[in-house]
């Protein structure tokens, strides 16, 4: 890779002319960037989850597709209160997209000899005597009352349905912002009433708009901090600039480059730019830290920045492509959320490494040709390296570990077959809800309607239906649920039959079609799909995570292998939920296995890079060492392993080799052909690096702090720990990584520590 430095220095306004062309069509491709919350395309693929899924959503109005608005008293509802909430709710199915709501005041008595059904509340709420036995008949009706008043008749649900083909996130935000004008009305008409709006739908727009915050404000916070960190390290703000300024191109050209192929910014990949930033700054420093060691030697600055680029551009270059290996790792997944990842990490590393190797020497020479600038630059590169807070600098433990080489690597090796036996037994753990903080005011009101009111989650069951002997199918589906979650709430036909009093074991389908045809499309879908081919038993039931869903679905399913019924005539358990939590831990699993295979790939490209089995073996035990110590924290302090934690570490991976790699290319220059772990020689690639390497694990660390101000809470956890994967690695470099080079070494200690 040393021909692109090269070329930028032989070639410079040619070169200057391409930078800036990619850099307009860079900010071009900003404008086409898209978000994605993430729910659905996590699993989507051809797993027979997500199928199952698929299928269901088409034959049935999905359970996740409803805006709930939770309204709240301090008591039991009073009849003004119940006044204002009927307001809102006439108002509320007017509001763009809506398609039907329902309440309480959809609830009425069953028809009688023919007669209309009479609404179950009378239309002067204000004067009604016996208003709590209204509510409390109401919370008992057959359709579904008590998944709309809570037992303390103090909290309703108004639920909005989106009308089918209006029911994207675009249609809904539109739908949201009138709901929310509705919903301040509501709560500023001094009935005492705390109105929240809750549900997946306002769920996945607050992620999107949390994706959006975050790409400008972790990018900023990393800018700064990046930018401090530099000023500190070169003891320069116009070394820390041009330090900086092919960094911040190598990130325009990313975000640019993800636009135009189309790379959505999701609850992953919102990593990447601040990722690449911090790596693309790592990268320049190494650049700038050799051109500072090479400019006393040459007369001419230029032969300077070509003796930098030649020497180090090839680490770069082996950095980025190990960085890209553990992104390309992630290709193997049946996730089409984490192979975007993987395919945006790989995009990403690369355009990086392009964008670096070509604009650093630009920017330096072209600095040195400036009648402003080159004096002053000249004069800062001259002065010698300071060794001060040399403690700080990561001296002492790479001498610490030459002076023991065999016992530190002894006891490396014990703590890594220790660590791994504990993070094999990590669990995976998923659900969406991670992605929400809990202090978010619709997180609360969602779990505060799981709580009070009715689980918003679902298992769908589908049924099929023959005109025998429906609804019987349909109850033995009902009592299997039952049986499985004998506390949830569930909706079926059973409930219209029980309504207008059919008899289950005689009942058919065309004695309920009076009461489903004067149902809106979407209501209609809940009980029974558009062709009479299926109907629909739907289990609430709450999100309480990936595992616990998986106990349910297995006690489930174990009940259904039971039924007398035919076995196809009831479908496997299906909905956004099923399909979560079974896809999921698959796909975690899916994410171990591509951890293996970037710690494999980068092993034996090492290897052949520097061609000697050695280095790709010496590259992997210091970089695998703080990997598996983070998980086995994960499975001893319960957390488990998630989509983010299980991504962290794969990708952590393939950055923390990024130091060793370094020490190896330096290593190679200098040591003997015959004696590629020669002590001296390890001695002054340590001496020399370990400033850098410090400098630059501060700069990642640091700069994957912002992490920690993320809209998204598993960003935040991704951030933290990559932060202290790195420093881990930082530890590891430094003292794991001379023990093992000179372990088999049969040096004295006295020639050691000499």
């Amino acid at each position: 890779m040393r021909f692109l430095p090269l070329l930028a220095l032989q070639r410079p306004l040619a070169a200057a002319l391409c930078v800036a062309v990619l850099a307009s069509l860079a900010v071009a491709g900003l404008l086409r960037l898209g978000f994605d919350d993430g729910m659905e395309s996590a699993f989507a693929g051809q797993t027979q989850a997500f199928l199952d899924f698929s299928l269901n959503r088409e034959r049935f109005t999905p359970a996740e597709g409803d805006i709930a608005v939770n309204i709240r008293a301090d008591a039991a509802l009073m009849g003004t209160q119940l006044e204002a909430v009927r307001g809102f709710t006439l108002d509320a199915a007017f509001a763009p997209h809506v398609d039907s709501t329902v309440s309480v005041f959809a609830l009425r008595s069953p028809p009688v000899s023919g007669s209309p059904s009479q609404p179950l509340l009378p239309l002067d709420l204000a004067g009604a005597d016996d208003l709590p036995a209204l509510l409390a008949s109401a919370r008992d009706h057959p359709l579904g009352g008590d998944r709309l008043v809570s037992e303390d008749l103090s909290q309703t649900l108004v639920l909005v349905t989106l009308r089918p083909g209006e029911a994207d996130l675009e249609s809904a935000r539109e739908t949201i912002t009138e709901l929310e004008a509705l919903t301040a009305d509501l709560s500023n008409a001094d009935q005492n009433l705390d109105v929240a709006i809750t549900g997946m739908v306002p769920i996945r727009q607050i992620v999107i708009d949390g994706l959006l915050r975050d790409l400008l404000v972790l990018n900023a916070i990393g800018i700064g901090i990046g930018s401090l960190i530099c000023i500190i390290a070169l003891r320069s703000v116009l070394l820390s600039l041009l330090t900086g300024l092919p960094a911040a191109l190598a990130l325009l050209w990313v975000l640019g480059a993800m636009g135009w192929l189309g790379l959505e910014i999701n609850t992953v990949t919102n990593a990447i730019p601040v990722l690449i930033l911090v790596l693309a700054l790592c990268d320049s420093l190494h650049l700038t830290y050799e051109v500072r060691r090479q400019a006393p030697l040459h007369a001419d600055l230029a032969d300077a920045i070509k003796e930098a680029a030649v020497r180090v551009a090839p680490a770069c270059a082996l950095t980025s492509f190990t960085t890209a290996i553990a992104f390309a790792a992630l290709l193997i997944s049946p996730s089409e959320l984490v192979r975007s990842l993987g395919w945006s990490g790989v995009a990403a590393t690369l355009i990086s490494l392009l964008a670096i190797l070509l604009a650093h020497p630009l920017v330096f020479l072209g600095a040195s040709r400036t009648p402003v600038l080159s004096m002053h630059l000249e004069a800062l590169l001259a002065r010698p390296p300071v060794r001060r807070f040399t403690a700080f600098q990561g001296h002492g433990m790479w001498r610490f570990a030459m002076r023991r080489p065999r016992p530190v690597a002894a006891v490396s090796l014990v703590v890594l077959v220790a660590a791994l036996g504990l993070f094999s037994q990590a669990r995976p753990e998923y659900t969406f809800l991670e992605n929400v903080s809990p202090q978010n005011e619709a997180f609360q009101a969602l779990r505060q309607v799981d709580a009070a009111i009715t689980p918003t989650a679902a298992i769908d069951l589908p049924v099929r239906l023959t005109g025998e002997g429906d609804l019987q199918r349909v109850a033995s589906a009902v009592d299997a649920a039952r049986v499985a979650v004998p506390d949830g709430k569930i909706s079926s036909l059973l409930d219209i039959a029980s309504w207008i009093g059919a008899p289950v074991a005689s009942a058919t389908l065309e004695d309920l079609e009076t009461v489903l045809d004067r149902l809106s499309p979407t209501q209609r879908l809940r009980y029974v799909s558009s062709d009479g081919a299926w109907a629909l038993v739907r289990l609430y039931v709450p999100d309480q995570g990936a595992q616990a869903t998986q106990i349910l679905l297995d006690r489930l399913q174990d009940r259904l292998e039971d039924l007398e019924v035919p076995a196809d005539a009831v479908g496997r358990p299906t909905g956004l939920l099923t399909m979560s939590s079974t896809s999921s831990l698959t796909m975690i699993g899916h994410l171990n296995i591509s951890f293996t295979v970037a710690v494999l790939a980068a092993g034996l490209f090492v290897a052949v890079w520097f061609r000697s089995p050695l280095y790709g073996l010496v590259a992997l035990v210091p970089n695998i060492l703080p990997i598996v110590c983070v998980g086995a924290w994960l499975f001893l302090s319960g957390n488990g392993l998630q989509f983010s934690s299980a991504i962290a570490l794969t990708i952590a991976f393939g950055i923390a080799v990024d130091d060793t790699v370094h020490v190896l290319n330096r290593l190679h220059l200098v040591a003997p052909r015959d004696r590629p772990f020669d002590t001296q020689s390890v001695r002054q690639v340590f001496d020399d690096l370990a400033p850098v390497l410090v400098t630059t694990t501060v700069v990642l660390a640091f700069g994957m702090l912002g992490s920690q101000f993320s809209a998204v809470p598993t960003i935040a956890y991704f951030g933290i720990l990559c932060i202290v994967v790195f420093a881990l690695a930082l530890i590891a470099v430094l003292v794991v990584l001379p023990a093992v080079m000179l372990a088999p070494n049969k040096s004295s200690v006295s020639e050691t520590s000499a």
